[in-house]
């Protein structure tokens, strides 16, 4: 990919899973020396190679924040053991719905329960034990849907503010019920988060960190 993005003359590669002979990427990018790259991790392995790499962080939508500080320290330890000091940024993704009570709240759980079980139920390798990373969190009573953003606003700024406390600077969501459900959380959290500094451990860069 890297040399893809920066070379303009013709090369080949003979790699352990992909193959090119003699190839250019046409359009080049833009942006110089090549557009940010973006990682899913969550083993100890593949958050070290990301950070080894450079690459920004992107944490999975299970963990609990206390679980995201901790690979949020492992990969900022691994970026100043290999002298990169520069920006850096963590995103996590979230499944969310901004619900008007309790009882609404839990329904929707209840509904984004029956959806995951059919997500884990191709999860795994056929014939093996191994497969998605929501396997993990499967074996779990209520382990897939333990730290969804769902909730009233209030609850769900609460949620939002110990991912920031742990390190967390963008938050992805999978929002429960289209647009009404985007613009209640533009609408009824996002302001609470407006023009709010990171956290000092978070401020990797003189950029803003919204979440």
């Amino acid at each position: 990919m890297l040399r893809s993005w920066q070379s303009r003359t013709r090369f080949s590669h003979q790699g352990r899973f992909w193959q090119f002979d003699d190839i250019v990427v046409e359009p080049p990018p833009s942006q110089q020396p090549h557009p940010p790259f973006w990682v899913a991790a969550g083993s100890e392995p593949s958050i070290r190679r990301a950070a080894q790499r450079g690459f920004n962080l992107i944490l999975d939508q299970y963990a609990s924040p206390d679980v995201l500080g901790q690979r949020i320290g492992l990969y900022r330890a691994e970026r100043l053991a290999n002298g990169l000091r520069g920006p850096a940024r963590i995103a996590v993704a979230r499944q969310a719905y901004v619900a008007n009570d309790r009882a609404d709240a839990e329904a929707a759980l209840q509904r984004q329960a029956a959806w995951t079980k059919r997500t884990v139920a191709v999860s795994q390798m056929p014939g093996a034990k191994s497969g998605s990373h929501v396997l993990a969190y499967a074996a779990t009573p209520e382990g897939t849907e333990a730290n969804a953003l769902y909730g009233t606003p209030d609850e769900i700024c609460r949620a939002v503010e110990k991912l920031r406390n742990a390190g967390v600077e963008y938050v992805i969501l999978t929002l429960l019920g289209g647009q009404e459900q985007l613009r209640r959380f533009a609408r009824e959290v996002m302001p609470a988060f407006a023009g709010k500094p990171a956290p000092a451990a978070a401020q990797t860069s003189s950029e803003p960190s919204p979440v």
